[in-house]
């Protein structure tokens, strides 16, 4: 009897654990944080990828007070070219990235996080009388002659203004698009050894490059005619226009409310944006066109 007993009570025992247990696991389970896969382009000094700055671009630095500022989720980063990015972002993935264009209704974007001077064209100091010697040039007219070749990254964006001239001659055979991760100091290599005439970069980030490649004493900006009455140039974070996309982007804005005027925000603005003389206008630029967009 005695021995029935102590069975039935292990039985009883047994039967407890897995019934209460069970749930508790379910439970944990079921509330481990999704993991978001965050998307970097090789494009210093938005983001870079290798030497000493390695991690500390501008949207970079971005990039980790959102991630710090989302609670719940965990987070992961891979590099990849424009067109792996721009594949992985029209699908239903749990991918985002911190370095797309504001202002794009084709694109789910948060508010502005950035504002950069626009683009411009970036030639040889010595092939600048090919582009009028430094004035403003039209980039229509450009691309209509096909003894110019110019380089860009393949999918690469530069801007409504931009992209709708770009659109018309995509597959032309002088404009080369370059695939691959290091596609600035490619195309910066090409233009050095004149496998192409002209590219077109953000002034901060074609300074980086070229300080770095030992060229920038060589090479003459040109402002670009289509970008005279543009607006200055503003990144976003980007994800795909899903559900989970739609509910992480408002997450997203509630992140971004929240840090883009602490000190901290701006210090990266100072160190890489602002220069010497242009500190007022830029800050001017930066409250009309980031921080009073909050919607």
């Amino acid at each position: 009897m005695y021995a029935r007993l102590k069975m039935l009570g292990w039985m009883l025992f047994l039967f407890s654990f897995v019934l209460f247990s069970g749930p508790f696991h379910l439970s944990a389970t079921a509330e481990e944080p999704e993991t978001i896969t965050w998307l970097i382009l090789d494009l210093p000094p938005l983001f870079i990828t290798t030497g000493p700055d390695a991690g500390d671009g501008i949207a970079d630095q971005i990039q980790k007070m959102i991630i710090k500022g989302l609670k719940g989720r965990r987070s992961e980063t891979r590099v990849a070219n424009a067109s792996r990015i721009a594949k992985e972002l029209n699908q239903d993935r749990k991918v985002c990235f911190a370095g797309e264009f504001y202002g794009n209704p084709a694109f789910l974007t948060s508010i502005p996080t950035i504002a950069l001077p626009s683009h411009n064209l970036i030639v040889l100091k010595e092939n600048a009388h090919l582009f009028g010697s430094g004035k403003k040039v039209s980039l229509e007219n450009l691309l209509q002659n096909q003894d110019l070749i110019f380089g860009t990254a393949e999918n690469r964006l530069y801007g409504p203004e931009l992209d709708t001239v770009l659109r018309q001659y995509s597959g032309s055979k002088n404009v080369y698009a370059r695939s691959g991760k290091d596609t600035l100091e490619g195309l910066l290599g090409m233009l050095d050894k004149k496998r192409v005439h002209y590219i077109i970069e953000y002034p901060v980030s074609i300074r980086y490059a070229a300080e770095k490649a030992g060229i920038w004493d060589r090479l003459a900006i040109i402002p670009i005619q289509e970008n005279s009455k543009a607006l200055p140039i503003r990144g976003a974070v980007r994800c795909p226009d899903t559900l989970w996309g739609r509910r992480l982007i408002r997450e997203i804005n509630d992140v971004l409310r929240t840090i883009r005027p602490t000190p901290e925000y701006r210090r990266i603005m100072k160190d890489w944006i602002v220069t010497p003389g242009n500190a007022e206008d830029y800050w001017k630029i930066h409250e009309n066109h980031v921080l009073k967009i909050t919607e």
